[in-house]
């Protein structure tokens, strides 16, 4: 049977701002950083600024706070932070991600996990049955993995792993051995050496 394999898909960064915009508008992520019950004080960087830079950390291949800051400083990302009448780009004065860095610690998790659930929905509504693999619903569960339920219709087109129970048990019965094994190394070693000397 010969597998059909899709290339990796390369993320156009440029392309994904305005998508980002319109999935992620300003009211709604302060509105999720009010309901977290702590406080973002207006600095340089918004919490729509460094929620992009986290995601823009995440998709480029230079996963660094120096690349984000460059990106950011390029002015980029601009159209963000639309309260100063000077650009965010022309404010930030130093290369330092000390700021940054900081407003990332600043975002409460609260406000990731509304930004991805309300992503998730949104797309999955644009996707519709186009969304679908198969027929079957897609679930994503990291940045790489992606998982389908073993239904039987998939298990009777691609088989179910037969040797699964074996694997599993070898595993789960050198476990002891392995913690065992540090405590009487010292008794493996004495007889390996008695029986190598000759009398």
């Amino acid at each position: 049977m010969t597998m059909l394999t899709q290339p990796p898909a390369q993320p156009n960064l440029p392309e994904l701002l305005p998508v980002f915009q319109e999935l992620l508008p300003t009211s709604l992520v302060y509105e999720w950083l009010k309901a977290s019950g702590k406080r973002f004080y207006r600095r340089l960087f918004t919490p729509l600024v460094t929620l992009w830079g986290v995601i823009f950390q995440r998709l480029n291949a230079d996963h660094s706070c120096d690349a984000a800051l460059a990106h950011i400083a390029s002015g980029a990302v601009d159209d963000l932070d639309t309260a100063h009448e000077i650009p965010l780009s022309a404010r930030i004065c130093s290369e330092s991600t000390a700021a940054y860095c900081k407003a990332r610690q600043r975002l409460p998790l609260v406000v990731l996990q509304n930004a991805l659930a309300h992503t998730a929905s949104v797309v999955h509504h644009w996707q519709g049955c186009a969304g679908q693999w198969l027929g079957h619903a897609v679930h994503l569960l990291d940045g790489t993995t992606l998982r389908v339920r073993p239904t039987p219709e998939l298990i009777a087109r691609f088989q179910e792993m037969k040797n699964l129970m074996k694997y599993s048990l070898i595993i789960v019965t050198s476990i002891p051995v392995l913690v065992l094994y540090p405590f009487v190394q010292k008794y493996f070693v004495q007889g390996v050496m008695i029986g190598s000397v000759k009398e």
